[in-house]
């Protein structure tokens, strides 16, 4: 057998949320609950029932849901197809999005993956915290409540602008240093015009140790550095950080302006790390 072949077939960690709104909910979250144990899922731990607003119409009956942690042997994309074939094994009529159901199965998280599949797939689940998805559900099932941090939003956990240690491109380096220092990042976020242009780590400090003071910052400053959205889920700024090798990202909003900056031991004591 090829090595691929081997690792395909190695078990997953996967959650699953299963969700009705229509019907005799739990009779409908249980039959579907059957239907996955019957197709390759290995049900590590399920979740007590738990009630949320239907969204995005809080008008709507209720949901009663339900989080299962599972053992899965292959891709995600036969993982959705399963659980599509079951939804519809149970009765789940195409209507207009968002309308009740009697039941919706999503794939929260796949082995920590990070995937998107144009109009079938986004991993982690992109609406869990819009949906009838719980994120202390999670913290039940994963040590130290991992998985559940890591489905938080970047924004949840970021530290708001006020705590940006911002510097001008004409700065001194002395001036600079203190912003650095003055915030607890020993990191400064270069601003003109109030767009991000670029930042100053301490590797850009010891890059230019000889010549520190005779310079600006923005001399010493890596331009056009990497900045996230703050829509996105924790794990993805982890796997950006760790892909990078830096230590502190930054947020913008769609102006590039500066909204936010986090730091990887942030991360760590919020226990996504």
């Amino acid at each position: 057998m090829k090595k691929r072949d081997i690792l395909e077939n190695q078990a997953k960690i996967v959650y699953l949320g299963i969700g009705s709104n229509l019907g005799d909910r739990k009779k409908n979250i249980e039959i579907a609950k059957s239907h996955l144990s019957e197709n390759n899922l290995d049900f590590l731990s399920v979740s007590s029932f738990y009630e949320t607003p239907s969204w995005p119409d809080p008008q709507n009956p209720k949901f009663l849901n339900i989080v299962i942690k599972a053992k899965f042997n292959f891709d995600p994309e036969t993982l959705l197809k399963t659980c599509k074939n079951i939804e519809i094994l149970l009765g789940r009529e195409k209507g207009k999005k968002n309308d009740p159901r009697i039941c919706d199965i999503d794939i929260i998280d796949f082995n920590k993956k990070i995937l998107k599949i144009k109009n079938k797939l986004t991993l982690p689940h992109k609406l869990m915290h819009k949906r009838n998805f719980d994120v202390n559900q999670f913290k039940v099932f994963h040590p130290g409540g991992k998985l559940g941090t890591q489905m938080l939003k970047i924004k949840d956990l970021m530290h708001g602008k006020n705590k940006i240690p911002t510097v001008t491109p004409e700065m001194t380096m002395q001036e600079a240093l203190l912003k650095m220092t003055s915030k607890g990042f020993g990191y400064a976020v270069v601003v003109k015009e109030n767009k991000v242009k670029g930042v100053i780590s301490d590797g850009d400090l010891r890059r230019n140790i000889n010549q520190l003071f005779d310079k600006k910052a923005g001399q010493i400053a890596t331009k056009n550095p990497i900045t996230v959205k703050e829509d996105i889920f924790v794990a993805e700024a982890i796997k950006i950080m760790n892909d990078n090798k830096i230590g502190v990202l930054v947020i913008t909003n769609n102006k590039n302006e500066p909204i936010g900056i986090t730091h990887i031991q942030d991360l760590l004591k919020a226990g996504a790390v």
